[in-house]
């Protein structure tokens, strides 16, 4: 009696994760934005707290140009890689729990 319980409420479960709406091109852009720049801001501070650790202190130029290169380096890597991998994610045929085709 429990399989047929279990049974009946899975593709009700399923369906949401079926049918997940794709992010539009905007929230796709920010988060590649927000993806990049975290990184960049948090690498700059730490070269800037470094650079004044070994007494040698950096511009504060140098360190917007170091930021800047590290946020288009993975903006640049980021976007490809997302881009692709959103591509790639739809499957040509649903599979059931036992990874057998479900239209056979």
């Amino acid at each position: 009696m429990r399989t047929a319980t279990t049974t009946a409420a899975m593709p009700s479960i399923e369906n949401p994760a079926r049918h997940a709406q794709r992010a539009s091109a905007f929230a796709r852009i920010g988060g590649i934005a927000i993806a990049s720049l975290v990184p960049a801001v948090f690498w700059s501070v730490l070269i800037g707290l470094a650079s004044l650790w070994l007494d040698h202190p950096l511009t504060p130029g140098t360190i917007a140009i170091v930021g800047g290169a590290i946020a288009l380096f993975l903006f640049t890597i980021c976007a490809p890689l997302m881009l692709i991998r959103q591509s790639g994610a739809e499957p040509d045929s649903e599979v059931d729990a036992r990874g057998i085709n479900s239209n056979t």
